[in-house]
């Protein structure tokens, strides 16, 4: 059987031994939205935290938003970075905690044709009451807002966009993945002149999702396995 024809099961990737200070950072999402005509940007995240210690963390979320890859005096002028931070307790467990905050005069993401591919990156730290760093993690990101419709055209940023687009399955296999594979798939694919890709009923690696971002490539992701699960009400 090809490996597409089942969801990707074991160890696929690389694995990492972490010390934790008593919490660990499990995973975190962001959401954006343009406000005011651009003049700023409300940025949601939704980050999950596990205390694998047997006692009640209290401290502070602490935040900085940065651009990355700012090339000259005056974007970075634009781009000054923002600090946030948010008193948490956080007993033994999973914990999902939503944080939203702001951006003055972002920089927006735009596919490679339609514009630059501006990015920002998200460092979360978390101090307890001694202010020792027990969790830290950091998330790269784009502020978009991308609207899809069935009847009308899409648009992105409040611009209509037409997706030139194709599926992308990688390889049958997921652990055949390489950084040097994504590389030259990312390349072909802006060569082509394809500013949207569909990840075909399957996930793929971290890698292709960042390096789509930095090209310039709209995703469109396939819950994984769509077709896979019975029909019932």
């Amino acid at each position: 059987r090809n490996g597409q024809d089942e969801g990707t099961g074991g160890i696929w990737g690389s694995v990492d031994l972490l010390e934790s200070g008593g919490l660990v950072a499990v995973g975190g999402v962001i959401h954006t939205r343009i406000l005011d005509g651009g003049r700023y940007a409300q940025v949601n995240l939704r980050c999950r935290i596990r205390n694998v210690s047997s006692k009640v963390i209290a401290g502070a979320v602490r935040g900085r938003i940065s651009a990355v890859g700012t090339r000259n005096a005056r974007a970075r002028a634009s781009s000054a970075a923002t600090v946030f931070q948010r008193a948490v307790v956080l007993s033994p467990g999973d914990h999902i905690r939503d944080l939203s905050f702001t951006v003055d005069r972002p920089r927006l993401w735009w596919t490679h044709d339609m514009g630059v591919p501006n990015l920002y990156r998200l460092d979360i730290e978390f101090r307890d009451l001694t202010r020792t760093t027990t969790c830290r993690f950091d998330l790269i990101f784009g502020v978009r807002d991308i609207s899809v419709s069935m009847t009308g055209p899409w648009t992105l940023n409040g611009v209509p966009f037409f997706p030139r687009g194709t599926n992308y399955i990688p390889s049958q296999y997921l652990s055949e993945v390489t950084p040097e594979k994504v590389r030259r798939d990312i390349a072909l694919l802006v060569g082509a002149n394809i500013n949207a890709v569909r990840v075909h009923g399957h996930i793929t690696r971290g890698s292709f999702y960042a390096a789509a971002d930095r090209a310039g490539i709209l995703i469109w992701q396939d819950m994984p396995l769509q077709w896979g699960y019975a029909d019932t009400d």
